[in-house]
């Protein structure tokens, strides 16, 4: 599409390429529209930003390090092979112009009206070094008192510097042997996700036994252990005393009932031995049996029960 751009513009009847070279030319604009009014006076508008806090001298208003002004932008001079350019932009409170020059031998920006700079006192905080001067080292060297106070500082401070210094040196012999920590630090992932895997699995083994596949079960944790020996302990502690402890842990519902059925019975016959109790004697009797026309003996083993006590 790049080389239709200069066949799809309109060039009307009555221009001329050697009177008016450029269409822009032609119906008198630039390129740069609006910021391009006045390019005959050298002047350009541009979004400046403010380089610093300032107040307004005609509303006392507070304007911001950041802030963006539409400015007049023109060159009023040169440092050395360097220019100077000038901006010119109004106040937003008011309608006062600031004017703000471009300072290339202190690498600033300088105020020519319009308006104050706010000054704002640096306070050296402690991670920042004061400046020794060459007066305040000669009045060391020469006060003893302060040669003696500068001593003791140094000496402060030395001992909180040690300490630093001690637990960098720590560190660093901590993480001197990269390969073996970085080993190290895999080993125990590795444990760590072994045991979440065992985990996972034992609660849903027991989800699936329960057929709770649905519910997500919470971690456990050292209160919930404490409660379940405790109802583990009672629950053993009354099943000493019960008669369930007396039947085999797999016997089925039907043994249960047939040898309680049994024990029924050898209670009832239990009772009525202790009122009679019988003795069982085996005895030796002639039995006759006759048959026609014949008449034989023949030698049977009778049982008889007989009520009489031992003595």
């Amino acid at each position: 599409m790049g080389e239709r751009k200069g066949q799809n513009k309109y060039y009307p009847p009555d221009f001329d390429y050697k009177k008016h070279k450029t269409l822009n030319a032609y119906h008198g604009t630039t390129a740069l529209r609006d910021r391009g009014k006045k390019m005959s006076q050298g002047i350009i508008i541009i979004r400046f930003e403010m380089p610093y806090n300032i107040w307004c001298t005609g509303c006392d208003s507070h304007v911001g390090m950041g802030v963006r002004f539409n400015a007049e932008k023109k060159k009023v001079g040169n440092y050395y092979s360097t220019p100077i350019y000038e901006f010119d932009m109004k106040c937003m409170y008011c309608d006062s112009h600031y004017i703000i020059r471009t300072d290339p031998k202190n690498f600033d920006y300088e105020i020519i009206s319009g308006a104050r700079r706010q000054h704002l006192r640096k306070n050296i905080s402690k991670n920042e070094i004061e400046e020794e001067t060459e007066e305040r080292n000669d009045d060391i060297s020469v006060d003893k008192m302060s040669k003696l106070n500068h001593l003791q500082n140094d000496y402060v401070s030395s001992k909180k510097s040690t300490k630093d210094v001690s637990v960098l040196e720590r560190y660093n012999k901590k993480m001197k042997d990269d390969y073996g920590a970085n080993s190290l630090a895999r080993d125990i992932l590795r444990k760590q996700k072994n045991e979440i895997r065992d985990i996972i699995s034992k609660d849903e083994g027991l989800k699936y036994s329960l057929g709770l596949k649905h519910i997500s079960l919470p971690p456990e944790k050292e209160i919930d252990k404490i409660k379940a020996n405790s109802i583990v302990k009672t629950q053993c502690f009354a099943n000493a005393y019960s008669s369930t402890t007396m039947f085999p842990k797999n016997e089925s519902l039907i043994d249960k009932l047939k040898r309680k059925s049994n024990d029924f019975y050898d209670f009832g016959s239990q009772k009525k031995s202790k009122e009679s109790p019988k003795i069982i004697q085996f005895k030796k009797k002639e039995v006759k049996t006759i048959k026609k026309n014949d008449t034989s003996t023949t030698n049977s083993l009778l049982v008889e029960y007989s009520s009489d006590s031992e003595s």
